[in-house]
């Protein structure tokens, strides 16, 4: 039998192997002395520790508490016991581990820190803050607490207060490179990318293979609009974490952002892979297959991630668009809904009641705008419906629509956005009336006009123009640069030249905006520039009775042009926005439109080719009468 001085010199060794960092030379010891003493503390409680940080945690588990067996009244034992049952995502056991660490040893910071954890993990945060709070008041410079301080405080919100705790711990630990990833996060939150962006590559100089600071580094480069970086970033994320679904998803979104569709549907579909019930993995998934016009799969795949976080507001408005795109109106206008919750869109709130679509009689409602000039026009149309109901219909709406909507029937009064509204009893935004008026494709409320021109501005519009044989053709080429899909809803105006090639036209600029100045670069009397008195939409309306064709990308002046009853013809992108639906030439919405689409994702070409053909035709045809719009004011 090895005597007790072996075990204590063989103890020593061992001690300070593991010191070292050798731990395989450290166990080998442990072992032996085990062998001789199935329960001596030390080696059972540091063998636990070895495996621990080799991450075999249930032989930890096993480890540490065959040594509280032999010494119940360590301390140290029951904080990292805590520690490993953390691991084991056991987490109440871990808080009674460290709350029995504490009750031995009150001052324990390493025991108040595990403490903390535990209570994060039971989303207890603010207990765990407290928890935090007293290990540095016992422990000033104990770096971790601060990082997980930091952390608790950006659950909760306290974004500056967790800056500043991460910059203690940086203060102590310079190359604490997780302090540096949790501060980049927050700079992140702060929206102060370059300065998250410096962060997360001071940490990656510390440690280089730091999987989850590359792809933070990725989510910054992404905000930045730095696609092929961040795509670089998550690539390197995924060589040294290959089975990492987050990396997965995002590269997904920065290939879904350079148009790599196929792409990314192959790396969502690997994130689903190793996570099943990634929820955020299949909304992306379904927005990718969108862009493949694979309609019925995105919906599928929407579906999947409202089956998994059934409060998913994203995945549901998603879900809408793609359903109402199919003319799925019955279940798109409720899943339309959605869009309250939807964290990529905030539409304005009122205190008074929603109209769910009962009777107005004898009660006041607001209808107001809450997306674009062009969802405006379009969803205006049911106003008459809503007036219909026995109410008294006030109209909110952008100021540049506020003139042209004054005669919308049954309309009592129209206020632009930003002036006092008047008192109501209920509201509701236009585009919640589908909806509640239960809109179906066979019951889209589609007058031939709706909206009409002031017969004064027309007819002083109709003698600046002019009278002539050839065909008046009115153009926009660019919708809000601001809007995330602008690419699909702007072109370049000398790709349309051979539009204007056409002969027996005399065209007409309705664009407005910064896109306005691209007639300087078309050759001197290619078209008409009105940009500088096209003052607000009334004008632009007066223009347009006087034309007998608008053409448009899909931009508010088609919407424009459908409302008034005006010819228009309206260039598509291979995948449209919902409402122009699937394949067909025709709008439902305008009796006037027809629809010129994309047959392939960016081909222009073809579109304006057969819009050149189709524009041949009738400019050598006799040209259609025009008719002057007049104004309704109004009744009391």
């Amino acid at each position: 039998m090895q005597h007790a001085p072996d075990i204590t010199i063989k103890l020593e060794q061992a001690v300070g192997l593991h010191r070292q960092g050798r731990l395989l030379d450290a166990q080998t010891l442990y072992d032996e002395i085990l062998l001789t003493n199935p329960s001596h503390f030390v080696a059972l409680h540091f063998s636990g520790l070895i495996m621990y940080t080799q991450r075999r945690y249930v032989e930890a588990h096993a480890l540490i508490s065959k040594a509280l067996e032999t010494d119940p009244n360590s301390a140290e034992a029951h904080s990292d016991l805590g520690m490993v049952l953390q691991e084991l995502e056991r987490h109440e056991e871990a808080l009674t581990s460290c709350n029995r660490a504490l009750a031995i040893r009150p001052d324990f910071a390493e025991a108040l820190y595990n403490r903390g954890v535990a209570l994060v993990k039971l989303a207890r945060v603010e207990e765990a803050l407290a928890s935090y709070d007293r290990a540095l008041a016992v422990k000033p410079d104990y770096a971790e607490a601060l990082c997980a301080r930091g952390n608790a405080m950006m659950q909760l919100k306290r974004v500056a207060e967790a800056l500043a705790s991460y910059d203690r711990a940086l203060a102590i630990r310079p190359d604490y490179a997780w302090a540096l990833n949790n501060r980049g996060n927050v700079l992140l939150e702060l929206r102060r990318h370059e300065e998250a962006l410096a962060s997360y590559d001071r940490a990656l100089a510390i440690r280089p293979d730091f999987a989850e600071v590359l792809y933070n580094r990725g989510v910054a480069l992404l905000e930045l609009r730095r696609v092929e970086e961040a795509m670089t970033s998550y690539d390197r994320a995924l060589a040294i974490k290959p089975d990492y679904p987050e990396a997965l998803n995002n590269r997904g979104l920065a290939l879904l952002e350079l148009n790599r569709f196929e792409e990314a549907v192959t790396n969502y579909d690997r994130a689903l892979a190793i996570r099943p019930d990634f929820a955020e993995a299949l909304n992306n998934r379904g927005l990718a297959l969108l862009e493949l016009k694979r309609v019925e799969e995105a919906v599928a795949s929407h579906r999947r991630a409202l089956a998994i976080r059934p409060d998913f507001a994203d995945a549901g408005f998603n879900l809408a668009q793609a359903l109402l795109l199919l003319g799925d109106f019955e279940t798109g206008w409720a899943e339309y809904e959605w869009r309250w919750w939807s964290k990529r869109y905030s539409p304005k709130k009122f205190t008074s009641p929603l109209w769910r679509g009962e009777d107005l009689t004898g009660k006041t409602i607001l209808l107001y705008a809450e997306q674009g000039l062009g969802d405006t026009l379009q969803f205006v149309r049911y106003a008459p419906l809503v007036a219909a109901r026995g109410g008294r219909v006030i109209l909110e709406v952008q100021p540049r629509l506020a003139r042209l909507l004054v005669g919308v029937t049954g309309v009592a009064q129209v206020i632009a956005r930003g002036e006092p509204l008047p008192d109501f009893d209920l509201c509701c935004p236009l585009l919640s009336l589908p909806g509640r008026l239960g809109t179906t494709l066979a019951t889209i409320p589609a007058e031939p006009s709706y909206v009409s021109a002031d017969s004064r501005l027309a007819a002083r519009w109709a003698e600046a123009i002019g009278d002539e044989p050839n065909l008046k053709v009115g153009l926009a080429w660019a919708g809000n640069p601001n809007q995330q899909n602008d690419n699909d809803r702007s072109i370049a105006l000398e790709r349309l030249r051979p539009l204007l090639e056409v002969p027996g036209i005399r065209w007409v600029s309705l664009q407005v905006g910064e896109r306005a100045g691209d007639v300087a670069h078309l050759p001197p009397g290619s078209i008409t520039d009105l940009s500088s008195q096209l003052t607000d939409f009334a004008e632009t309306a007066a223009v347009m009775v006087n034309l007998d064709l608008v053409i448009s990308i899909d931009t508010s002046v088609a919407h424009l042009a459908g409302a008034l009853g005006r010819p228009v013809w309206t260039l598509l992108s291979f995948v449209p926005d919902w409402r122009w639906l699937v394949e067909r030439e025709d709008s439902p919405w305008y009796p006037t439109m027809r629809l010129f689409r994309q047959p392939a994702r960016g081909d222009w070409e073809s579109v304006i080719s057969k819009m050149g053909s189709a524009l041949s035709k009738i400019s050598t045809s006799v040209r259609p009468a025009r008719a002057i719009g007049s104004i309704t004011r109004p009744r009391s």
